[in-house]
């Protein structure tokens, strides 16, 4: 057996989860790391066997790393539950693979055969420098996905890449491609053309049948990491063939427990992550770290009955979904939806960066969770949703959109420190609000709202509609079914022919207006507020980022009392999309003066420090625009 030169890497991959963000105390890191399986291997593959003789990487060696050919991973003989020796795949086997696979058109290349087991998983990682991907003409769906995982526990697939995924850099190798996307025949891709980034073309368009890359339905416990752009499909402008468009073209498909899918490059799909068949008592998924652009959707969510826990989407990028712009499709960031009475009970959404074109057809939000009557609620009609430390950009012109962030039913909402920021452009964003939502007991605190065609609305009738509290106090909720309104930034409501404020309340008084003392009088909210209507703040860049003379400096409420468990990071200011690696802390404590420390900046980016006083504020700021 010839043991990887990289000790440190495998060890990396027997243990993900502390690396993904489920364990980040160092110290046990350490102490777990040292206590390495007793009986791990090691098993290569390539695409004909024997001595490997492709390029050299990290741990297949041109000339001498013998390899068996990939269909030896397709057989059971070759695989066993207890302890594996030789060549034998079994818990704790890490499978390398060198060089590029591909497998014949609409089957599996890669089927794993069984599971590992705790603290002893399979790990199949791929070999970057070595060239290492796994592609087929087109792959098919189910069973016929390039890489098969369903029903297996305990499996880590690596694409080898280090780094940051959404750096800008675009990895060339451990990545997971159908490259004729579908059409039967098609092998010319990938090639140099004028669609999206090399290495794809115009030629890599209208895929005819539905191809996903790796399918993990029914798992637990499974790592989906450092892989490549995952490619399944381009759409050309102006193809209406997709309808929605969305599930069923899919890079990653899966349904489990304990899934963590981080670090990945999620492009030219029609759904980036497909996750819109859980199942009761699924819990504890991760999608953390991923550059997702050019898909239909970028991630969709929804199950059958019963309910789903701990859904955490964290620090990834979404952005650029200019190819799928054609009328009738259903273009999403994020897409949560459910039509058999279950939902997801608690869905934790930071430090994302919502950004580039939007496109110009079919678009409805960044984010979509959907609740538009009896049946479709997404959380179950009493989920609860947090997000905090978001970027949120609208740009492009679109058609249907439901704005930046939509969502419906639900209790107990907490939406802090984040930005929305709309295109301005009447048509843009006009059709939606920046922040569409309805539930019970809503907390909207320490929010840039900018440069938005309308600002917030409630959309679906068949939702309660929010009763208000006067003032949130100091980030603690309101009860019963009160929400709150407080410490936010408003900025050039540009119109659109929607007013800015669109409200239902709970027992009639429905508000319906674009003046600030008229949304202040009848919601009895944002009495620590900063308006300013009139004119586009001049000290914030079109990403949401502060500069001198920002308003919003040292007024917001200081939430510290929030930053716990799952929402640790609020703590800290945005990394928006995994893009800054330092972010600032915020200041502990409790603000009693806005203005002074250790009262927080407005919005995601944390301006001043707890020991800078904040600049004198510029006068009406409360204007009131009739």
């Amino acid at each position: 057996m010839t043991v990887p030169r990289k000790l440190s890497s495998i060890i990396a991959q027997l243990f993900p989860r502390l690396r993904s963000g489920w364990l980040r105390n160092s110290t046990l890191a350490v102490a777990v790391s040292c206590a390495l399986p007793a009986f791990a291997n090691t098993v290569y593959l390539s695409q004909s066997g024997g001595t490997y003789s492709g390029t050299s990487g990290t741990y297949c060696t041109s000339g001498s790393t013998s390899t068996q050919v990939y269909t030896y991973f397709n057989s059971s003989s070759n695989w066993t539950s207890g302890t594996p020796t030789g060549n034998q795949i079994g818990p704790g086997t890490t499978v390398i693979v060198c060089g590029p696979l591909t497998g014949s058109a609409g089957s599996n290349v890669l089927a794993f055969q069984g599971s590992g087991a705790s603290g002893n998983p399979i790990t199949l990682l791929m070999d970057a420098a070595s060239g290492a991907l796994i592609q087929d003409p087109y792959c098919g769906t189910g069973g016929g996905a390039c890489i098969y995982v369903s029903g297996k526990s305990y499996i880590v697939i690596n694409g080898g890449n280090t780094g940051n995924a959404t750096s800008g850099t675009t990895w060339t190798a451990g990545l997971v491609r159908s490259y004729a996307n579908g059409q039967s025949g098609q092998s010319i891709c990938p090639g140099s053309g004028s669609v999206g980034a090399p290495p794809w073309s115009a030629s890599c368009s209208n895929f005819v049948t539905n191809v996903t890359m790796i399918e993990a339905m029914s798992v637990n416990n499974v790592t989906i990491e450092n892989l490549g752009p995952c490619v399944g499909g381009v759409m050309n402008s102006g193809d209406s063939s997709f309808g929605n468009g969305a599930p069923g073209n899919d890079c990653i498909h899966f349904q489990g427990s304990n899934v963590t899918i981080n670090n990945n490059q999620l492009w030219y799909d029609g759904n980036g992550v497909d996750n819109t068949t859980w199942v009761n008592g699924d819990t504890n998924t991760l999608i953390e770290n991923n550059d997702i652009q050019e898909n239909g959707w970028g991630i969709g969510c929804a199950g059958g009955s019963g309910s789903n826990t701990n859904y955490q989407v964290i620090g990834n990028h979404f952005h650029n979904f200019t190819q799928w712009n054609s009328e009738g499709t259903h273009v999403n960031g994020i897409h949560c939806f459910d039509l058999s009475g279950g939902g997801i009970a608690s869905f934790y959404l930071g430090n994302n960066l919502f950004d580039g074109n939007m496109g110009s057809g079919g678009w409805t939000a960044w984010v979509y969770l959907e609740a538009d009557g009896t049946g479709q609620n997404w959380n179950g009609a009493d989920g609860t949703f947090y997000a905090w430390n978001n970027v949120l950009v609208g740009t492009g012109t679109v058609v249907n959109g439901n704005g930046l962030m939509n969502f419906g039913s639900g209790e107990n909402h907490i939406l802090v420190n984040n930005v929305f920021y709309g295109s301005g452009t009447s048509g843009a964003t006009g059709t939606g609000p920046c922040l569409g939502f309805e539930g019970a007991n809503i907390t909207v605190e320490n929010n840039v709202f900018i440069n938005c065609t309308q600002i917030v609305a409630t959309p679906y009738g068949g939702n309660p509609g929010p009763s208000f509290l006067s003032t949130c106090a100091n980030g603690v909720p309101g009860t019963g079914s009160s929400s709150c309104f407080d410490y936010n930034v408003y900025s050039n409501m540009t119109g659109g022919g929607n007013n800015a404020f669109v409200v239902n309340i709970n027992g009639g008084n429905n508000i319906n207006t674009s003046s600030v003392s008229t949304w202040k009088s009848e919601c009895n909210c944002d009495s620590h507020s900063l308006f300013q209507l009139g004119s586009l703040l001049s000290d914030f860049t079109g990403e949401g980022v502060p500069s001198s003379g920002y308003i919003g400096a040292l007024e917001g409420a200081n939430l510290t009392s929030l930053a716990t468990g799952d929402m640790a990071s609020l703590a800290n200011s945005t990394t928006v999309g995994n893009t800054v690696s330092s972010p600032e802390a915020r200041p502990s404590g409790t603000c009693t003066s806005q203005g002074s420390s250790p009262c927080w900046d407005i919005g995601a980016y944390a301006y001043s420090t707890s020991t800078t006083s904040a600049p004198e504020p510029p006068t009406g700021l409360n204007a009131v625009v009739d």
